[in-house]
């Protein structure tokens, strides 16, 4: 997302502000029920830092690989990637499928789209 608004980039970007993030994850193995209320409940250790989901929701089985999403509200690093990796899983795809109130929706890969004024208004509804 491209902004010229100083304060809503600051807004949307800093954790203290806990804007909602939903990824499509493909993985090469499946987790296990107790992994993902670890991940959710009390976090998995990895790197020194304690990384937690909001939710974690297993989708479908695409071949071989395991498809999930992952709501986050904070953002460390290779937040997903690590959590996956402590689980012993290798992350084959990840897809931001949303920020905040903006949804990914059918854009093609490398494409680019203006956002409605309807979404416009509705992170404006973030800023400080």
């Amino acid at each position: 997302m491209l902004t010229n608004d100083g304060d809503l980039a600051f807004t949307l970007t800093h954790p203290k502000f806990r804007i909602k993030k939903v990824y499509f994850v493909k993985t090469d193995r499946e987790l296990r029920g107790e992994e993902i209320r670890k991940v959710i409940e009390t976090g998995v250790e990895e790197g020194g830092e304690v990384l937690k989901a909001d939710a974690l929701t297993f989708k479908y089985m695409d071949g071989k690989c395991f498809c999930y999403e992952v709501d986050l509200h904070e953002g460390k690093n290779r937040h997903i990637r690590r959590i996956f990796e402590a689980l012993g899983a290798s992350v084959i795809q990840l897809k931001r499928l949303q920020f905040a109130a903006v949804k990914l929706g059918g854009l093609d890969y490398g494409k680019i789209r203006e956002l409605q004024q309807k979404e416009i208004e509705e992170l404006k509804r973030y800023s400080i």
